[in-house]
């Protein structure tokens, strides 16, 4: 088994195997020629307390703008619960899960999603944790985004690209926008 770290400030941490070695003797490879590792399921920030300090000074004070604005307690109420909220959630720790491609589509932890699924991939390379995110075809559906270590990025591009078309994007705004917020 060959393993592999990527620690980039604490951001996320990636080791994945060589799916050629027995399928018997590691279960969780996928068969037949195919790539996984293990990656956390979304980049987390390590947040300071000066974070959640700026974030109820900011509270306080959209909080009275929309009350002296509006003279409604219940907008005032509804902004400290959004951010209440938005620091819970900025708190979550990720989960470590297990992916892997191969020739018959994408296993996220214990999920399976086939290549017809998807329309197709596109590549991020604009954070420092490289990713690809799989476009659905259903108009409603969310796109799957999952991280990978920048050692085996052309192997999983080149089999990716075998079944999907694959395009290289910048980040959305938000997601720029988040990171320097360090959520």
């Amino acid at each position: 088994m060959q393993n592999y770290s990527l620690d980039d400030n604490k951001n996320t941490l990636y080791s994945y195997e060589d799916s050629t070695q027995d399928a018997q003797e590691h279960q969780d490879t996928p068969e037949g020629g195919g790539i996984s590792w293990t990656a956390s399921e979304f980049i987390v920030h390590e947040k300071k307390s000066s974070w959640y300090l700026l974030l109820i000074m900011v509270t306080v004070i959209i909080a009275s703008l929309m009350f002296l604005l509006t003279r409604e307690i219940i907008s005032a109420v509804a902004v400290i619960m959004l951010a209440l909220l938005f620091g819970i959630y900025g708190n979550a720790k990720p989960r470590s899960l297990q992916y892997g491609v191969d020739e018959k589509g994408i296993t996220v932890d214990k999920k399976h999603y086939t290549y017809e699924t998807f329309r197709g991939a596109e590549m991020i390379k604009d954070g420092t944790i490289p990713e690809i995110s799989f476009i659905p075809t259903r108009p409603i559906a969310v796109p799957l985004t999952i991280y990978y270590p920048i050692e085996r990025e052309q192997e999983i591009l080149h089999l990716v690209g075998t079944f999907l078309p694959v395009d290289i994007k910048r980040s959305a705004s938000i997601d720029r926008l988040a990171a320097r917020l360090r959520f």
